[in-house]
C-alpha cells in the first residue's frame, strides 16, 4: 500500500494574489497555503523580525514539511490491538529513512527532523560556488555507510537556481541511493529553481512550502527572505530595531575598533584595533612595537610582580603571602608586619626557623600576629624546637606535636597537643620516650612502675588476680 503521487499543483504568489500562477512540474508539491503557514511566512520575510522569532517561526515551518515528507514514505497495513480490546487497521512505514543536510542553512532544518524521527542519521554535505568556473563544487560530503539502503530526506531551505541542490542530488546517487528514494524538502523556491531540478532529475519529489515569484538579476529569490542561513544563525539582528533589542552598544564596545555603539559584524570602521599600543590596522598578536607591562604589586609599568624590586612577590609563592594573594599587602608570619613574608623577616634571628605547618602557630593560636606560641611549654615568643623548658625538637612520637596540636591544626596551649610534653616510656614529664634516660633499663609498668616489664606481663598484677577457672 502507498499512497498516491499528487496531481499538478498550482502555488500562490508570496503576495497573497492568485493572478500570476505558477505551473510546477508532477513531482514537485507545495503544502496547502493556509492562513497560518501564510501569517508564518510573513514573520520570516519581515526584515524588522528579531532572530528568536525568527528560529521558532522557522522551526514550526520546517516541522510542516518534515510531516509532509514523511506522508510520501511507502506504508504497509498494520493491524494492532487498542487498550479497550478492539482492533484497528492501519499503516506502518516500511523502509528505512536518513537525513542530508546541505551545509551550512541546511543545518537548521535537522531538529525538526529529529523532532519527528528521534534516532535518524544525519549526514552533510558543504557545496560551494567555485568563484574561477562559477559553477557548484563539492567540498565536503560525510553519509551514512548504509545510506543506498535508506529513503533520503534532503535539506535546503532555499532553492534559488537549483545549482547547489542539483549537486547534492549527484552526490547521493554517486553514494548508490536511488533518484525514486530522494525527497527535497524546501521552504521557499523559484519556479526556475524547481523546474530546473525536476527535469534534471524526474523520479525524485520536491516539497516546498512556499514558491515565490522569481530571480532578481543577482539570482536572489523575490521576495525572498533574505540569507537564511545568516538570519538563522548568526545575526545578532535583522534591522536597527532588532539590533537595540540586542544591546546596540549599550552591551559592549565592538571587538573590531573598540568604539560603542554596534557590533563587530557591523564595524562601518573595517579595520581591528590592537589590545597592545591601540593602533587600528593590526591586531595585538602582530603587534610590532614592545608590551607594556605592568607590575600587579606596585602598579609600576616596565616588569611584574615576580619580578617586583619594591615588593615581596620575588619570595615566590608562599601561601597567601609572596605572589599568592598577598601581594604588596603581604604579612608577616613571625613579627606581623607588612612588607615581607617569615622567611625574609629582618627581625628572626639567624638560625631560628620560618614558623612550621599551614595553619600552626601563629595563625589559629592567635591569628596573623607578632606572638608565636610554643607547643611544648605554652609559651610565647618561641616555638617548640626552641623551648627552654626542653624537650623541644623530636615530637613524632607525640600525639600533639607535629600532627594535630602542633604545626597542623592550632598548636600552643589552644591544642590537642598543648603542655609539657609526657614521656610514653617512664611516665615523666619534660621528655619524650626517644630521649628518655630510664630506656636502656627496658619500658616501666604502667601497674608497678618499675621499669623491665610492661603492664601485660607485670608479675605483681598477676598475683593479685584470682585463677582462672
Amino acid at each position: 500500500m502507498s499512497l498516491s503521487t499528487p496531481a499538478k499543483t498550482i502555488s500562490i504568489p508570496a503576495s497573497g494574489c492568485n493572478i500570476n500562477k505558477a505551473q510546477l512540474p508532477d513531482n514537485a508539491l507545495v503544502l496547502p497555503p493556509t492562513t497560518q503557514l501564510q501569517a508564518l511566512l510573513t514573520i520570516i520575510r519581515n526584515e524588522k523580525t528579531q532572530r528568536g522569532d525568527f528560529v521558532f517561526t522557522s522551526d514550526r515551518i520546517i516541522r510542516l514539511l518534515v510531516e509532509e515528507g514523511l506522508n510520501h514514505l511507502p506504508v504497509i497495513p498494520r493491524t494492532v490491538r487498542t487498550p479497550v480490546g478492539k482492533e484497528y487497521d492501519g499503516v506502518a512505514f516500511q523502509g528505512r529513512i536518513c537525513g542530508v543536510s546541505i551545509m551550512r542553512a541546511g543545518e537548521a532544518m535537522e531538529a525538526g527532523l529529529r523532532d519527528c524521527c528521534r534516532s535518524v542519521r544525519i549526514g552533510k554535505i558543504l557545496i560551494q560556488r567555485d568563484e574561477e568556473t562559477a559553477q557548484a563544487k563539492l567540498f565536503y560530503a560525510k553519509l551514512p555507510e548504509d545510506i543506498a539502503d535508506r529513503y533520503c530526506l534532503l535539506l535546503d531551505p532555499m532553492l534559488a537556481t537549483g545549482g547547489s541542490c542539483i549537486k547534492a542530488i549527484e552526490v547521493l546517487l554517486s553514494h548508490g541511493v536511488q533518484e525514486e528514494r530522494i525527497i527535497f524538502l524546501n521552504l521557499i523556491a523559484s519556479p526556475q529553481g524547481v523546474n530546473n531540478v525536476c527535469s534534471r532529475f524526474p523520479k525524485l519529489r520536491i516539497i516546498t512550502a512556499w514558491v515565490d515569484e522569481g530571480l532578481d538579476a543577482n539570482a536572489y529569490i523575490v521576495p525572498g527572505l533574505g540569507d537564511f542561513g545568516d538570519s538563522y544563525h548568526t545575526k545578532v539582528g535583522r534591522s536597527s530595531e532588532a539590533a537595540k533589542m540586542f544591546g546596540g552598544g549599550q552591551r559592549g564596545n565592538c571587538f573590531n575598533c573598540g568604539m560603542p555603539g554596534h557590533l563587530a559584524g557591523n564595524c562601518p570602521n573595517g579595520e581591528p584595533m590592537c589590545y597592545s599600543c591601540g593602533q587600528q590596522g593590526h591586531l595585538s598578536r602582530d603587534c610590532t612595537k614592545a608590551k607594556v607591562k605592568t607590575c600587579y604589586n606596585c602598579q609600576q609599568e616596565g616588569h611584574i610582580a615576580s619580578a617586583c624590586p619594591t615588593g615581596p612577590s620575588n619570595a615566590g609563592p608562599v601561601g597567601f603571602g609572596g605572589g599568592g594573594f598577598g601581594g604588596g599587602n603581604t604579612e608577616c608570619y613571625r613579627c606581623g608586619k607588612v612588607g615581607h613574608i617569615a622567611r625574609l623577616c629582618p627581625n628572626a634571628t639567624e638560625n631560628a626557623p620560618a614558623p612550621g605547618g599551614n595553619f600552626g602557630g601563629g595563625y589559629h593560636a592567635g591569628g596573623f600576629h607578632s606572638t608565636k606560641s610554643c607547643y611544648s611549654c605554652g609559651g610565647v615568643g618561641h616555638i617548640s624546637r626552641e623551648c627552654p623548658s626542653g624537650g623541644g625538637g623530636n615530637v613524632r612520637g607525640n600525639f600533639g606535636g607535629n600532627a594535630f596540636g602542633g604545626n597542623a591544626f592550632g598548636g600552643g596551649a589552644a591544642g590537642y597537643g598543648g603542655g609539657p610534653k609526657k614521656c610514653f616510656n617512664c611516665g615523666q614529664e619534660g621528655h619524650v620516650r626517644a630521649a628518655c634516660p630510664q630506656q636502656e633499663a627496658g619500658p616501666t609498668c604502667y601497674a608497678c612502675g618499675q621499669p623491665g616489664h610492661i603492664a601485660n606481663n607485670c608479675p605483681t598484677k598477676a598475683d593479685a588476680q584470682p585463677p582462672v577457672v
